[in-house]
């Protein structure tokens, strides 16, 4: 049985404030605005079904990141890597785009259009930050991972397998 504490505001209670109704339905209270507002200023480019669908598939990749990060978040620590990544990975993808380059063959691990798109982000100074590990350095990698102890990505060499 759970105990309701009497401080908690209801809609019965006469504690229950407007402020406390925005706090908790803003973003669904947001969301519906600009949907009204956008219906309006242009009605025959947004109340389409492709348009809806576009915007799902593109909150799609944010909802995926928020999740994992909910489970980092949950779990204790906290890796704010994430929204980064997905914010340069867009910026590149974008850039690609613009020069006719098509990343497709990039998401599903083709070679010849991954070289591509590592020498167009050489050419244009677009560099991640990596610290560079050997293979035998892998526990005290994750080591230093439980105790927060990391600034940038790890990345293991691969030549050090052969050593």
């Amino acid at each position: 049985m759970t105990n309701l504490s009497s401080n908690s505001p209801t809609l019965n209670s006469s504690r229950f404030t407007w402020s406390d109704l925005i706090t908790r339905l803003g973003p669904l209270i947001g969301l519906i605005f600009v949907l009204i507002l956008f219906s309006i200023l242009e009605p025959q480019k947004f109340l389409r079904l492709n348009n809806f669908e576009l915007i799902l598939r593109q909150t799609a990749v944010v909802g995926t990141a928020a999740l994992g990060m909910t489970l980092v978040i949950i779990s204790g620590g906290i890796d704010l890597s994430v929204g980064s990544a997905i914010a340069l990975h867009t910026v590149v993808i974008a850039l690609l785009l613009r020069c006719g380059v098509f990343p497709f063959g990039s998401a599903i691990g083709g070679i010849r259009e991954t070289q591509e798109m590592l020498d167009f982000c050489a050419e244009r100074g677009i560099t991640s930050d990596v610290e560079l590990i050997r293979i035998q350095q892998i526990n005290d990698a994750f080591a230093r991972l439980l105790k927060s102890d990391v600034k940038y990505r790890f990345v293991i060499d691969m030549d050090s397998l052969r050593k």
